[in-house]
């Protein structure tokens, strides 16, 4: 289950001499998609010029799965969100009209930023509950995993510790219990929290 962002045609200009969407116009057109969702969240481009406060990419991690060619047709597709103080955590899909195949995922983690001090905030309260309203009025799109337990897979989930956060071990497994609390009514703990370089995973199956 996913939220529909935005569409966009694929254009002459957007094509390399491999005859298909060139890799920095996915980065682009995942980009103009994110600005959508981020206006409702009263964090885009006016609130950079009226309140000095903005979002600014950490980190990325993107998947080219299937050719995207000139005059294809794609929608950007949320398939994840969630967020904490000051950090927005999500995941988009680039998916071809025609043959409704993925052709492109990306994971995004931004931080908030004041843009006068240049460094990272938190939220403030009317954002927070603006992007709370928003997750609890889609939970539904967003539970992937309990679909996927529902159907019969196993799901592997992780934390990712990025630079010094690698110290804080415990909070990330307090996170993935969490997470397979929510899950109990359907899945069981196959493997306890576990590191994998700087991954912490566990493993949920089907009761």
């Amino acid at each position: 289950m996913s939220i529909y962002l935005k569409s966009q045609k694929i254009i002459k200009e957007w094509v390399d001499y491999n005859n298909h969407l060139n890799m920095a116009y996915y980065i682009l057109i995942f980009d103009q998609a994110l600005e959508v969702m981020l206006e409702k969240f009263k964090m885009g481009a006016n609130s950079a010029k009226t309140e000095h406060r903005s979002t600014m990419v950490v980190e990325t991690n993107t998947k080219y799965i299937s050719e995207v060619k000139q005059e294809d047709e794609v929608d950007i597709m949320l398939t994840f969100f969630d967020h904490d103080k000051k950090r927005l955590h999500l995941r988009l899909e680039m998916i071809e009209k025609k043959t409704k195949k993925i052709s492109a995922s990306i994971e995004w983690l931004s931080l908030y930023i004041n843009l006068e001090a240049r460094k990272a905030t938190e939220f403030e309260n009317e954002k927070l509950e603006i992007m709370d309203h928003f997750i609890d009025q889609n939970k539904d799109n967003f539970n992937n995993a309990e679909k996927f337990i529902d159907d019969g897979h196993k799901v592997r989930a992780y934390v990712f510790f990025r630079g010094r956060s690698i110290v804080f071990k415990e909070r990330g497994e307090l996170l993935l219990l969490q997470f397979a609390e929510k899950l109990q009514e359907v899945a069981k703990l196959e493997q306890m929290p576990k590191m994998e370089g700087k991954k912490m995973i566990i493993v949920l199956a089907p009761k």
